[in-house]
């Protein structure tokens, strides 16, 4: 289980294998200024991939 989780939704159109409007499980990535810039998601194979956060909604 990931620690520091939160849960995203993709909001772009379907690349890079996401669907638009699907949730997944992910964690963010700070910048040294302590800003999120990165969306960290542990893909089905357990390797971790970051991608901007501005292509994720985050849920409550």
């Amino acid at each position: 289980m990931l620690t520091n989780g939160i849960k995203v939704k993709y909001i772009k159109d379907n690349a890079f294998g996401f669907v638009k409007g699907k949730n997944y499980d992910a964690f963010p990535a700070k910048s040294k200024l302590g800003k999120t810039e990165m969306i960290c998601i542990v893909d089905n194979s357990g390797e971790e991939y970051a991608y901007p956060a501005s292509w994720f909604e985050i849920i409550k």
